[in-house]
């Protein structure tokens, strides 16, 4: 059985089998968190995750080897098989395991009544109580209520909005997004090999073979680990843990150092920045009030977002072959400065912060546009124009601002890729 159509017959029967299954699988692969060291990961589900990713890339391996030796059948079976294994550590994020089910929720609203819809909405809201960061789960829960208003209304378009919303809400971009780009090589692998182009299936290979590099090896990283030790803060600090969350800045800052020692020239400027204010904030005494506690969450936003374009430069790279860009660093920087925007209006409510990372952002537009073709100006121009509309309604904290941030971030995203 060719692979695509495996992995659509397997999203099939979850939409057949409906949401009682789904959460059987759900409730068998959670871990609840640590309530004295809550994270996102415990250390178990860390190793288990790198030996998948180490298991995965064994397969790689060997369907790298069948690809060269025109074997196509043995290779579809090694990838088949690498992308079985990526599903098992899909299920062990909250975050994949969330969006899979509100993803057959707006399957499900194609051709379902949105009673019915809402209804499956209603059996899997207890997985939310999971998320261990208490502002994402108010968030969430408040994006939920949402969309159970439109349902209830049989607004599908709005439902659909709505939902998609919450999708962008959930996505946790360093612990997700190394996976699913590649198993979206992987199935650009699987399309090519279909076609008999063993050539183009083996690029898109090592290009997923970067990204479970990121996984199996890079779970252990200095920067992973300032990572989790800023959102470790933001929890200790979320739930009245001063003393915790002090601890946590600490080792954030001596993690950073260890980055930036390894850290190369692209990106270098934005970690020193990054690691400038960690140990800025890491001086002062972590007082009691919203402020400290959203600026450590800031903090680990920003990191984030800077994984996050790693990430993007790393795509970018294998699919320059394929594009008629020639270069989307001048995108990618720009997506960068937007999500530091987002961070500053709706994280610590720094106006004009976010005022000027949205000119930072247009400025590397600009510069980006020369080399625009003429298929991507109009997608160009919704971003150019979404811009303007954000700096016009920078005060503003509504759900339409989030929704034009997320807007904006896909297109450029899709600009890049």
């Amino acid at each position: 059985m060719k692979i695509l159509k495996w992995t659509s017959l397997m999203a099939a029967l979850l939409l057949v089998a409906g949401p009682e299954l789904m959460l059987a699988t759900y409730s068998s692969a959670v871990e609840k968190p640590n309530p004295s060291a809550q994270d996102s990961m415990t250390a178990q589900t860390d190793s288990v995750v790198a030996y998948n990713a180490a298991r995965t890339l064994r397969h790689l391996a060997s369907a790298r080897k069948d690809i060269a030796q025109k074997n196509i059948s043995g290779a579809q079976r090694e990838l088949g098989e690498a992308l079985t294994v990526i599903g098992q550590m899909k299920s062990r994020y909250l975050t994949a395991r969330l969006q899979e089910l509100i993803a057959a929720a707006r399957i499900r609203l194609t051709y379902q009544e949105p009673n019915r819809v809402l209804a499956y909405l209603e059996l899997i809201t207890p997985a939310f109580e999971d998320i261990p960061d208490p502002a994402l789960l108010k968030e969430a829960k408040q994006a939920l209520g949402r969309v159970e208003g439109v349902l209830k209304n049989s607004d599908k378009e709005a439902a659909d909005r709505e939902l998609a919303a919450l999708m962008n809400l959930l996505v946790s971009q360093t612990e997700v997004r190394p996976l699913a780009l590649a198993e979206k090589h992987l199935l650009t692998a699987a399309s090519e090999l279909d076609k008999q182009r063993g050539e183009i299936a083996d690029r898109a290979i090592a290009a997923s073979e970067n990204n479970l590099n990121i996984i199996a090896f890079g779970m252990y990283s200095p920067f992973s680990e300032t990572q989790k030790s800023l959102r470790r803060a933001a929890l200790d600090y979320a739930a009245g843990r001063g003393a915790a969350a002090e601890t946590g800045l600490e080792q954030a800052s001596r993690a950073m150092e260890q980055s930036l020692k390894n850290a190369g020239l692209k990106g270098r400027q934005e970690l020193q920045s990054l690691n400038a204010d960690i140990r800025s904030l890491t001086a002062k005494s972590v007082q009691s009030g919203e402020k400290a506690g959203s600026s450590i969450k800031a903090l680990w936003q920003r990191g984030e977002s800077l994984a996050e374009r790693a990430l993007d430069y790393q795509t970018a790279a294998w699919e320059k072959f394929q594009s008629s860009r020639t270069d989307a660093d001048d995108l990618i920087e720009a997506k960068l400065h937007l999500d530091y925007a987002e961070i500053y209006q709706f994280t610590t409510g720094e106006t004009q912060q976010s005022a000027k990372e949205l000119a930072i952002a247009e400025s590397y537009l600009k510069k980006a546009e020369p080399q625009t073709s003429e298929t991507e100006k109009a997608a160009m121009e919704s971003v150019q124009k979404g811009l303007i509309n954000l700096k016009r309604e920078l005060g503003k904290k509504d759900v339409g601002q989030r929704e034009q941030y997320a807007t904006i971030r896909d297109i450029l995203s899709g600009l890049i890729h």
